[in-house]
Protein backbone atom coordinates (compact mmCIF):
# COMPACT_ATOMS: atom_id res chain seq x y z
CA UNK A 1 0.00 0.00 0.00
CA UNK A 2 2.82 2.31 0.72
CA UNK A 3 4.35 1.35 -2.44
CA UNK A 4 2.02 2.43 -4.36
CA UNK A 5 0.91 5.24 -2.70
CA UNK A 6 4.83 6.53 -3.02
CA UNK A 7 4.57 5.65 -6.73
CA UNK A 8 1.33 7.77 -7.06
CA UNK A 9 2.50 10.81 -5.05
CA UNK A 10 6.32 11.13 -7.02
CA UNK A 11 4.00 10.75 -10.61
CA UNK A 12 2.24 13.40 -8.94
CA UNK A 13 5.42 15.59 -8.23
CA UNK A 14 6.94 15.06 -11.51
CA UNK A 15 4.00 16.18 -13.77
CA UNK A 16 3.36 19.32 -10.88
CA UNK A 17 7.12 20.28 -11.35
CA UNK A 18 7.15 20.11 -15.38
CA UNK A 19 4.18 21.92 -15.76
CA UNK A 20 4.52 24.52 -12.36
CA UNK A 21 7.58 23.92 -11.34
CA UNK A 22 9.07 27.39 -12.60
CA UNK A 23 6.77 29.38 -11.35
CA UNK A 24 6.52 27.58 -8.07
CA UNK A 25 10.33 27.94 -7.96
CA UNK A 26 9.56 31.88 -8.98
CA UNK A 27 7.18 32.11 -5.58
CA UNK A 28 9.00 30.57 -3.71
CA UNK A 29 11.83 33.64 -4.14
CA UNK A 30 9.43 36.54 -4.35
CA UNK A 31 6.61 37.64 -2.04
CA UNK A 32 2.83 37.73 -3.05
CA UNK A 33 2.43 41.51 -3.16
CA UNK A 34 4.99 41.14 -5.58
CA UNK A 35 3.65 38.82 -7.96
CA UNK A 36 0.58 41.15 -7.67
CA UNK A 37 2.23 44.39 -8.58
CA UNK A 38 5.16 43.48 -10.76
CA UNK A 39 2.85 42.64 -13.86
CA UNK A 40 0.61 45.86 -13.32
CA UNK A 41 3.62 48.01 -13.03
CA UNK A 42 5.14 46.11 -16.37
CA UNK A 43 2.07 46.44 -17.92
CA UNK A 44 1.29 50.31 -16.99
CA UNK A 45 4.72 50.99 -18.76
CA UNK A 46 4.26 48.63 -21.52
CA UNK A 47 1.16 50.46 -22.83
CA UNK A 48 2.26 54.03 -21.48
CA UNK A 49 5.23 53.82 -24.21
CA UNK A 50 3.40 51.95 -26.98
CA UNK A 51 0.49 54.93 -26.37
CA UNK A 52 3.15 57.39 -26.92
CA UNK A 53 5.00 55.90 -29.71
CA UNK A 54 1.51 55.22 -31.67
CA UNK A 55 0.55 59.38 -30.70
CA UNK A 56 3.74 60.55 -32.10
CA UNK A 57 4.10 58.16 -35.48
CA UNK A 58 -0.11 59.67 -35.67
CA UNK A 59 1.60 63.19 -35.13
CA UNK A 60 4.10 62.70 -38.13
CA UNK A 61 1.98 60.93 -40.44
CA UNK A 62 -0.73 63.80 -39.65
CA UNK A 63 1.57 66.88 -39.04
CA UNK A 64 -1.08 69.19 -41.13
CA UNK A 65 -3.74 68.94 -38.61
CA UNK A 66 -1.19 69.10 -35.84
CA UNK A 67 0.08 72.06 -37.12
CA UNK A 68 -3.72 73.43 -37.52
CA UNK A 69 -4.41 73.05 -34.54
CA UNK A 70 -1.06 74.51 -33.01
CA UNK A 71 -1.93 77.52 -35.18
CA UNK A 72 -5.43 78.32 -34.20
CA UNK A 73 -4.86 77.69 -30.56
CA UNK A 74 -6.42 74.58 -29.82
CA UNK A 75 -2.77 72.74 -28.02
CA UNK A 76 -4.73 72.66 -25.08
CA UNK A 77 -7.65 70.69 -25.71
CA UNK A 78 -5.25 68.72 -28.24
CA UNK A 79 -3.14 67.91 -25.04
CA UNK A 80 -6.27 66.67 -23.29
CA UNK A 81 -7.66 64.61 -25.58
CA UNK A 82 -4.04 62.62 -25.60
CA UNK A 83 -3.73 62.60 -22.27
CA UNK A 84 -7.80 61.79 -21.03
CA UNK A 85 -7.14 59.14 -24.19
CA UNK A 86 -3.68 57.95 -22.19
CA UNK A 87 -5.30 57.59 -18.50
CA UNK A 88 -8.29 55.66 -19.83
CA UNK A 89 -6.59 53.08 -21.73
CA UNK A 90 -3.46 52.87 -18.25
CA UNK A 91 -6.29 52.38 -16.31
CA UNK A 92 -8.25 50.10 -18.10
CA UNK A 93 -4.76 48.32 -17.82
CA UNK A 94 -3.95 48.58 -14.81
CA UNK A 95 -7.25 46.57 -13.48
CA UNK A 96 -7.18 43.97 -16.00
CA UNK A 97 -3.87 43.11 -14.91
CA UNK A 98 -4.20 43.48 -11.57
CA UNK A 99 -7.17 41.32 -12.00
CA UNK A 100 -4.89 38.89 -14.03
CA UNK A 101 -1.90 38.65 -11.30
CA UNK A 102 -4.27 38.46 -8.24
CA UNK A 103 -5.63 34.98 -10.09
CA UNK A 104 -1.94 34.09 -11.60
CA UNK A 105 -1.28 34.54 -7.72
CA UNK A 106 -3.39 32.28 -6.11
CA UNK A 107 -3.08 29.46 -8.55
CA UNK A 108 0.45 29.95 -7.94
CA UNK A 109 -0.24 29.75 -4.33
CA UNK A 110 -1.70 26.99 -4.62
CA UNK A 111 -0.06 24.59 -6.54
CA UNK A 112 2.56 25.82 -4.27
CA UNK A 113 0.30 24.27 -1.05
CA UNK A 114 -0.26 21.11 -3.31
CA UNK A 115 3.98 20.62 -3.85
CA UNK A 116 4.17 21.00 -0.44
CA UNK A 117 2.08 18.51 0.80
CA UNK A 118 3.07 15.92 -1.96
CA UNK A 119 6.53 16.40 -0.44
CA UNK A 120 5.38 15.83 3.68
CA UNK A 121 3.39 12.88 2.42
CA UNK A 122 6.10 11.64 0.59
CA UNK A 123 8.49 12.38 3.35
CA UNK A 124 6.39 10.56 6.15
CA UNK A 125 5.91 7.78 3.69
CA UNK A 126 10.35 7.11 3.42
CA UNK A 127 10.42 7.49 7.28
CA UNK A 128 7.57 4.98 7.72
CA UNK A 129 9.60 2.74 5.63
CA UNK A 130 12.93 3.55 7.01
CA UNK A 131 11.24 2.20 10.65
CA UNK A 132 10.30 -0.65 8.71
CA UNK A 133 13.43 -1.40 7.36
CA UNK A 134 15.22 -0.85 10.87
CA UNK A 135 12.64 -3.46 12.23
CA UNK A 136 14.55 -5.95 10.67
CA UNK A 137 15.55 -8.96 13.48
CA UNK A 138 19.28 -10.16 13.35
CA UNK A 139 17.82 -13.36 12.04
CA UNK A 140 16.50 -12.09 8.99
CA UNK A 141 19.97 -9.78 8.37
CA UNK A 142 21.86 -12.84 8.91
CA UNK A 143 19.95 -14.61 6.22
CA UNK A 144 20.69 -11.53 3.97
CA UNK A 145 23.93 -10.25 4.76
CA UNK A 146 24.58 -9.32 1.30
CA UNK A 147 21.70 -6.84 1.52
CA UNK A 148 21.94 -3.37 2.94
CA UNK A 149 19.76 -2.14 5.89
CA UNK A 150 19.36 1.19 4.36
CA UNK A 151 20.13 2.05 0.68
CA UNK A 152 19.62 5.39 -0.44
CA UNK A 153 20.88 4.61 -3.81
CA UNK A 154 19.40 1.38 -5.33
CA UNK A 155 20.11 0.24 -8.49
CA UNK A 156 17.33 -1.34 -10.58
CA UNK A 157 16.92 -4.75 -9.90
CA UNK A 158 17.34 -7.25 -12.52
CA UNK A 159 14.65 -8.60 -14.89
CA UNK A 160 14.40 -12.48 -12.81
CA UNK A 161 13.54 -9.84 -9.56
CA UNK A 162 10.50 -8.71 -11.38
CA UNK A 163 6.90 -10.54 -11.10
CA UNK A 164 5.45 -9.20 -13.98
CA UNK A 165 2.27 -11.48 -13.27
CA UNK A 166 1.24 -8.96 -9.67
CA UNK A 167 2.12 -5.82 -11.95
CA UNK A 168 -0.36 -3.01 -11.01
CA UNK A 169 -1.38 0.14 -12.96
CA UNK A 170 -2.19 2.81 -11.38
CA UNK A 171 -4.75 5.34 -12.20
CA UNK A 172 -5.13 9.15 -10.89
CA UNK A 173 -6.09 12.68 -12.40
CA UNK A 174 -6.00 16.06 -11.37
CA UNK A 175 -7.33 19.16 -13.39
CA UNK A 176 -5.48 18.30 -16.72
CA UNK A 177 -4.65 14.67 -16.85
CA UNK A 178 -5.90 11.17 -16.28
CA UNK A 179 -2.38 9.39 -15.58
CA UNK A 180 -1.88 5.66 -15.71
CA UNK A 181 1.64 4.35 -13.75
CA UNK A 182 2.61 0.84 -14.09
CA UNK A 183 4.04 -0.56 -10.73
CA UNK A 184 6.06 -3.75 -10.62
CA UNK A 185 6.74 -5.43 -7.55
CA UNK A 186 9.48 -7.05 -6.73
CA UNK A 187 9.73 -11.14 -5.85
CA UNK A 188 10.10 -11.97 -2.63
CA UNK A 189 13.01 -14.48 -3.20
CA UNK A 190 15.23 -12.06 -5.31
CA UNK A 191 18.12 -10.14 -4.71
CA UNK A 192 17.30 -6.62 -3.76
CA UNK A 193 20.29 -3.87 -4.93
Amino acid sequence: MADREKVRLMARLAMLEKHSGRRIRKAENTSRIDLITNPVWRWGLFVTLLFFALTAVFAVLNMDMVLDAVSKDRTKSLIMIVLITWLSLLTVTIVISFLWSVSGAKRVNREREQYRRYLLELERISRMEDRRHEAFSEDDLWEEPSRPLRSRHRSRPAEEDLDYRQMEVLEFEDDDYCYYVEAVPKRRGGRHG
